[in-house]
């Protein structure tokens, strides 16, 4: 209850901060894969906060905006944020070609490898409970969630969560 109202607050005081799913304090576990294949995961992100927007091939019209705005925060921040686009529903090559065919994103791009038998087994339904797309947390230094935004797109304030 009282994180319940610690969160309630935040919000309230970050203008165009939206609720997120997952309670401030989260803490967060996934296996994802980069565009070399390598695998990574929350284990490879702690020791520094991290913005991770998740995003899709599929719906690149929400996504361009949410990509261009994690690429200014990853410009602005520079090494002491890391910044992950982790994609969702996409396989690999469709990836790897949106980030060949757009070199100015310098964020980092990985893959969701989970199985692709229904919304419920993606990294962003399971882990996240992410019911729009784009969207954006942040991760403390220990991987635990900071704040989100769903439905992410340039202008929000998802700054508001990066300590």
């Amino acid at each position: 209850m009282v994180a319940e109202l610690f969160a309630s607050l935040v919000m309230s005081l970050a203008p165009g901060v939206k609720e997120e799913p997952l309670a401030k304090g989260t803490a967060i576990s996934f296996e994802a894969q980069t565009l070399r294949g390598a695998p990574i995961g929350t284990e490879d992100l702690k020791g520094k906060p991290t913005l991770i927007v998740l995003w899709g091939t599929s719906w690149m019209t929400g996504s361009l905006s949410a990509l261009d705005e994690a690429e200014r925060l990853h410009k602005k921040y520079g090494d002491k944020l890391r910044v992950v686009a982790l994609s969702n529903y996409d396989v690999k090559k469709d990836v790897l070609s949106f980030a060949e065919s757009n070199p100015g994103y310098k964020m980092e791009f990985w893959v969701d490898t989970s199985e692709r038998k229904g919304h419920a087994v993606t990294i962003a339904a399971k882990v996240f409970k992410a019911k729009e797309f784009p969207s954006a947390y942040v991760l403390d230094k220990d991987c635990k969630v900071g704040g989100g935004i769903v439905g992410f797109k340039s202008g929000d304030n998802i700054e508001a969560f990066i300590r």
